[in-house]
């Protein structure tokens, strides 16, 4: 049976860390700093391109879990991605929510994919604030109702749009390949004038 709760009765909210001076040097550090740069198109994140910092006085309690699902407060974008990386020592920007899910009834997966749909986003877009930098304040995303469906159905939306996502890159890649195939043909041509 289905149900409808508020983000904040299934699930813990707080803040991405805030550096209390300018973001530090990036460095070899030990922990991974993820920025909203690093979520790629496809509210993945891009593992390859997050930068490790040293922080002095570091507290345990802004490390990311497995499966805590990062939320963008700031910015146009007010999409969801899931932090399902094996790393110990990551933390998330000032410019994201975390949210750690805590009943069994929701899948973090399916928790993302709701919250990226259009109804989602135009709640979160009508509900900013500011005009500079457009931001969504902690409690509209406490207030946020989520339907949550049966864990079955909840697995097979989320098998679906990984799908969707996985057709949308190969079509994006096929797109790539096409392009520099017909600049190179063109090139070609053009060195043959």
């Amino acid at each position: 049976m289905s149900q409808k709760k508020k983000l904040s009765e299934i699930t813990e909210i707080s803040s991405g860390y805030q550096f209390r001076r300018n973001t530090p040097e990036f460095s070899e550090g030990d922990i991974k700093y993820i920025q909203m740069r690093d979520v790629n198109n496809f509210d993945r994140i891009d593992i390859e391109n997050v930068m490790n910092v040293n922080i002095d006085n570091f507290s345990s309690k802004h490390l990311l879990h497995y499966n805590d699902v990062l939320f963008k407060s700031r910015g146009t974008k007010t999409t969801s991605a899931l932090f399902d990386v094996e790393w110990e020592n990551a933390i998330a920007s000032h410019q994201f929510f975390v949210i750690r899910v805590k009943k069994k009834s929701l899948l973090p997966e399916y928790l993302v994919w709701f919250m990226n749909q259009e109804g989602s986003q135009i709640y979160f877009q009508s509900n900013r604030t500011g005009s500079y930098i457009p931001n969504v304040k902690r409690k509209v995303l406490e207030d946020f109702f989520v339907f949550i469906p049966p864990i079955e159905d909840q697995k097979k939306i989320i098998e679906v749009d990984l799908l969707k996502k996985k057709y949308k890159e190969l079509s994006l890649k096929k797109a790539e390949l096409e392009e520099k195939y017909i600049n190179s043909v063109l090139s070609r041509y053009l060195h043959k004038l």
